[in-house]
């Protein structure tokens, strides 16, 4: 097919892409206007079977009452956890960050760029919008490390005990996880393991978390491509002795990499990843399953999305990162959460409507300005006085009156008077 032939498929990519379009302008309009979007809708009470005043529409399915707890209360849970850290000085504030940022109008028009050129069959790799990695379907890894959300997370930038070369923060974060002697982690727990990796930046702990989350889901969807958390340059082959030092650095990492469940693959052009293998199964394993199991033999009490495990995951903490990326805050944050859900209940756009990943994807819209009060509105503890020794000679008067680096004074150590003697 050529490039610019015109066929019904790209018919329908073209779209999706002013779809995608009109999203991003009623995002950042209802951004510069501050209406809010609950004023019109609540995407996942479009479902047909949602309970409704009306005694003629047929009441919700016993797992979607549940779901309404169960999500509640995993968020819950998250925004006590980080405003408890924040307090114990775990989480810095929210603009203490080293992730960077993003305009919301211009990544948007950057991102419908790069859709259509997509669409249109333009061999082009530009993919450096932050929407490109929340909105497009695949793996942070396919994406690719152009994109600089994508190259923050999968750049070997750190230190890990055990490991002689360094990782990047989604492999430190995934080596948390998998070493995890809990098999049923909740997002609160996932959030602080990247919290620690991060260094108590709050946008980049998110940020990681989402990555991390998003390459094990589509890798487990697939079950064809890795689950690669680092991307390794500087493994061109331009000659016999450049091969063979390669294959000693593969085999340096291979042998490295061993006990911890992690491997190298050779990608081609020069790149390798560190990664697991097709599914990411041991890290799926790790964390727990939020949506309503209920009972198979009774109709309405099981989520029918249920065997979509991390996807509600990965879409709250993108939502999370937005709060603090872009432009608008929290309220960016919660008009995206709405625009995406409403986006699965138009046919041509999105996977399909699925009540518990827009309901916790929605409350992470929600929270999210609580979180950044979280951050925000608790001060720093404030620095301790440095005690003044006067300098030898000086008076009050002085403008040099206390030693600029005081020595530590240590208290001798007190000692007990000896017993006395047995008569």
């Amino acid at each position: 097919m050529r490039p610019y032939e015109l066929t019904s498929s790209r018919v329908r990519h073209g779209l999706v892409a002013v779809t995608v379009m009109f999203c991003g302008v009623l995002l950042n309009v209802t951004t510069v206007l501050g209406i809010d979007p609950d004023r019109f809708y609540e995407p996942y009470k479009l479902r047909p079977d949602y309970q409704s005043p009306d005694v003629s529409v047929r009441p919700m399915p016993p797992y979607m009452v549940e779901s309404d707890r169960v999500a509640k209360a995993f968020m819950d849970e998250l925004v006590k956890s980080i405003c408890a850290m924040r307090k114990n000085g775990q989480v810095k504030k929210s603009s203490q960050t080293a992730v960077p940022q993003a305009k919301a109008l211009l990544d948007e028009l950057k991102y419908l760029t790069e859709r259509t050129l997509d669409r249109l069959g333009v061999d082009t790799e530009i993919n450096e919008s932050l929407s490109y990695l929340l909105f497009h379907s695949e793996q942070p890894t396919l994406t690719g490390m152009q994109n600089p959300f994508v190259r923050f997370t999968k750049e070997a930038v750190m230190d890990v005990k055990g490991l002689p070369f360094p990782v990047s923060r989604e492999l430190a974060l995934a080596l948390k996880v998998n070493q995890s002697q809990d098999n049923s982690l909740a997002p609160k727990d996932v959030l602080k393991m990247a919290l620690e990796v991060s260094g108590g930046d709050y946008p980049a702990a998110t940020l990681l978390a989402h990555n991390f989350l998003k390459e094990i889901t589509y890798s487990g969807r697939s079950r064809d491509e890795q689950s690669t958390f680092e991307t390794i340059p500087g493994f061109a082959e331009s000659d016999a002795a450049a091969k063979a030092a390669n294959a000693n650095r593969l085999k340096e990492y291979r042998t490295a990499l061993r006990k911890t469940g992690f491997t190298v693959y050779p990608r081609g052009n020069g790149v390798v990843t560190i990664g697991m293998d097709p599914g990411a199964l041991a890290l799926a394993a790790k964390l727990k399953n939020m949506r309503v199991d209920g009972d198979s033999h009774i109709a309405g009490t099981r989520d029918p999305h249920f065997g979509d495990k991390i996807g509600p995951w990965y879409h709250a903490f993108g939502v999370l990162f937005l709060s603090t990326s872009a432009k608008g805050g929290r309220f960016t944050a919660k008009t995206w959460a709405n625009v995406e859900s409403l986006a699965r209940h138009i046919p041509i756009f999105s996977s399909g409507p699925d009540y518990f990943k827009e309901l916790f994807t929605n409350l992470a819209g929600e929270q999210s300005g609580a979180i950044i009060d979280c951050l925000d509105k608790v001060t720093d503890a404030p620095a301790q006085p440095i005690p003044c020794i006067p300098k030898k000679g000086a008076t009050l008067y002085d403008e040099n009156f206390c030693l600029k680096n005081p020595p530590t004074v240590t208290t001798p150590e007190r000692r007990n008077p000896p017993p006395p003697p047995v008569q």
